[in-house]
């Protein structure tokens, strides 16, 4: 549990930044570029990520056949 805090702890971080340059940039170069959609598809893009890594290493913790499959089904 310990890895998976810190990997959330260090997307936040990495969200964070990248959404503070992508404001930086809507806001100068790419103004008629800007969706205002953006934020939240960006906030949804960050939760599937934490939740499909989050069961990625739950399955990979039971059992090393169960990850396989488990991982497949993701991918598709």
């Amino acid at each position: 549990m310990q890895a998976f805090k810190k990997f959330v702890f260090q997307e936040l971080i990495f969200s964070v930044i990248l959404g503070l340059v992508a404001f930086v940039l809507f806001q100068t170069v790419l103004k008629e570029h800007y969706l205002p959609v953006f934020w939240i598809l960006f906030a949804i893009l960050t939760v599937f990520t934490a939740i499909f890594h989050y069961s990625i290493v739950q399955a990979g913790n039971k059992e090393l056949s169960n990850f396989s499959s488990f991982e497949i089904i993701l991918k598709i």
